[in-house]
């Protein structure tokens, strides 16, 4: 005959220790927290500045030859912006790409930035300030895209600080050809050569 209190105590010996049960919670919420964590990350910068430049992208079908992203410098300072440029079809030209830029600074006029990052494919080549972007926002509509065209390269410096483009003096007509030879050359510095488009697909 088998003693009731001896199948018990059998019983209670196989269940696991509560300290063991506690510690594979522990690893359990280890495992699971850096999920999270990344996951709210990525939907904190999408819903803030990558969702208004897929908006732009997708309300101007002359944007659809472009892809890009925004996204927060590190993906957690909010004073700094990364503008990234995925890719360019070749029917597009730098001023489509140009044009995207600046309808994605209208779009975020309200904020305010310190830096925003020009880059292409997570390569950081130029950065303006946030003052300056702001501007681009406030005047798309009423600014000549020529004037812009012109002095954008001028308000950009590279990533260690230095000016790489220069503001010309002198005859109206030479200088406006150096520069949209210098807008060419800014264009092409930040995405033509490694999205390795021909001259006449810029």
């Amino acid at each position: 005959m088998i003693d009731p209190s001896s199948s018990l105590s059998k019983s209670q010996d196989t269940s696991a220790p509560p300290h063991r049960k506690r510690n594979s919670y522990i690893w359990l919420i280890l495992l699971i927290l850096p999920a999270i964590v990344f996951a709210s990350v990525w939907i904190f910068n999408d819903i803030s500045v990558n969702k208004p430049l897929q908006k732009v992208l997708a309300s101007d079908p002359r944007n659809a030859a472009i892809k890009a992203h925004v996204r927060y410098q590190g993906w957690t300072n909010p004073r700094v912006i990364v503008f990234d440029i995925e890719s360019v079809s070749p029917k597009a030209s730098r001023l489509d790409v140009l044009r995207t830029f600046l309808q994605y600074a209208q779009a975020m006029k309200a904020e305010r930035f310190r830096t925003v990052i020009l880059a292409c494919r997570g390569s950081n080549k130029f950065q303006m300030e946030g003052r300056y972007f702001n501007e681009l926002g406030v005047n798309y509509e009423t600014e000549n895209p020529m004037y812009t065209i012109r002095t954008l390269p001028i308000n950009v410096t590279a990533m260690d600080g230095s000016h790489p483009f220069d503001e010309y003096e002198g005859g109206i007509l030479a200088v406006l050809s150096k520069e949209l030879e210098q807008f060419a050359d800014f264009s092409d510095r930040w995405y033509g050569r490694d999205l390795a488009l021909a001259p006449e697909e810029r």
